[in-house]
């Protein structure tokens, strides 16, 4: 149980920021900056269900790094890591 609370709980929560901060950035305050963006270079905004799965890969994988770089090198508490609050 403790292993889990130290490696695999901080990196869930971790995923999920990102994929939720991604999610907000891409699909709600951005949407008609990037469709418009799509349109000028002549292709269709990429919204089907698979990318939404590449992304919460994506985001699971900057998860892992994230954990591995802040057990690595270690540089206290915040505001050193501001923003990676799920890894504390």
């Amino acid at each position: 149980m403790n292993q889990w609370k130290k490696t695999v709980m901080p990196v869930v929560l971790a995923t999920l920021w990102i994929s939720f901060s991604e999610f907000v950035r891409n699909e709600l305050l951005f949407k008609s900056y990037w469709t418009g963006h799509y349109q000028n270079l002549g292709i269709a905004f990429p919204s089907a269900p698979v990318n939404g799965a590449v992304w919460g890969l994506w985001s699971l994988l900057l998860a892992i790094a994230l954990f591995i770089l802040y057990k690595n090198f270690p540089c206290g508490k915040p505001p050193c890591w501001a923003g990676l609050w799920p890894l504390y």
